[in-house]
């Protein structure tokens, strides 16, 4: 061999010499960088603009569907967004407890069927009322169902779909249109377990208890319209056309609303003395004269005069004049019992 050329004594010597003195090796210092997670199976379909134009649209919605809730109870109706997230569509039909009212529905030119939900109590307390009962109790006692309870919850059903499509008008025009009626989730299955839904659930407070309604808008739903939804918002300015529109509208619900009128017919300070003394067949002099005008009284504010008098074999108040001017009674101010 050539003198260039290591014979296998030196290369041992050398390679024995590497490991006693040992080595380092330093590694090329990579630049970390924050990674995020990325679910495959859950893809994140619902952009930062599709919820905000759809949180809007919701928004609008419980404001228009609390008029018409009432306009059906009779009371004050408070109802609120809890909650809005993308979840799969097998979720949202196993987080729906057995039984609960679910309408599908269509909403062209939105693409297949669109779910809503209504909690089993909700239903019960809407067919109380809209069957003239006013029980607020055992609404926890679940029942089957009647071909008559369904008719009336469709009826109901069609009344929210068209506050669904006025709450619609600002992004596109859509037509809602009642599909099916289930009371049982698990029977629900018109897409893939997989397909990405925005769930949504509303909170309704009536005379202090609480009621929980949802809606079920699968992506698909809103894939073709998305570039509308992407756009900034526009709030529309109203003609005034729609604005006597909207008006006549409010008046209509509240129309509906009663409210209390009482006549009264004086007031009279007794010592605590003659009160436990008052016994059947005594008789209180009052301070005004037989035929002096009564005080009638809205919703504890003084609003009219009026006279004692009978209609058939029933009393009546036969109103004389307005105590207040309108201008007085729209900014709330007048007369109170309590004054």
């Amino acid at each position: 061999m050539g003198d260039n050329v290591l014979s296998q004594e030196e290369i041992d010597k050398l390679l024995n010499s590497i490991e006693s003195e040992g080595t380092s090796y330093n590694k090329p210092n990579i630049l970390q960088k924050n990674v995020k997670k990325y679910d495959f199976k859950r893809p994140q379909k619902f952009t930062k603009d599709h919820m905000k134009s759809l949180s809007i649209i919701h928004e609008n919605f419980t404001q228009y569907l609390s008029s018409y809730f009432v306009s059906v109870f009779g009371v004050q109706v408070k109802i609120e967004i809890m909650s809005t997230e993308q979840i799969t569509f097998h979720e949202f039909v196993f987080s729906m407890p057995n039984p609960t009212t679910i309408i599908s529905f269509e909403m062209p030119p939105l693409f297949g069927n669109i779910f809503m939900g209504l909690e089993s109590s909700l239903s019960v307390l809407l067919l109380n009322s809209l069957l003239g009962s006013n029980d607020r109790k055992n609404l926890g006692i679940m029942r089957e169902f009647s071909d008559i309870d369904k008719k009336i919850l469709t009826q109901v059903s069609n009344e929210i779909l068209n506050i669904i499509r006025v709450s619609w008008d600002d992004i596109i025009s859509v037509e809602p249109k009642f599909v099916n009626l289930e009371t049982n989730p698990s029977t629900v299955q018109s897409m893939g377990p997989n397909e990405p839904i925005l769930f949504v659930t509303f909170k309704i407070e009536i005379e202090g208890a609480a009621y929980f309604m949802y809606i079920c808008l699968p992506y698909i739903s809103i894939e073709k319209i998305g570039d509308k939804l992407n756009r900034d918002y526009l709030v529309k300015t109203n003609t005034e056309e729609e604005v006597e529109i909207i008006k006549k509208s409010i008046r209509k619900e509240l129309n509906s609303v009663n409210i209390e009128l009482e006549a009264i017919l004086d007031r009279k300070f007794i010592s605590i003395q003659d009160f436990l003394s008052l016994q059947p067949n005594d008789i209180i002099i009052l301070n005004k004269k037989c035929n002096s005008p009564v005080e009638i009284y809205i919703e504890e504010r003084l609003i009219f005069n009026g006279v004692l008098g009978l209609v058939g074999e029933n009393k009546g108040v036969k109103i004389l004049d307005i105590y207040y001017s309108e201008e007085v009674m729209k900014n709330g101010e007048g007369k109170s019992k309590s004054e």
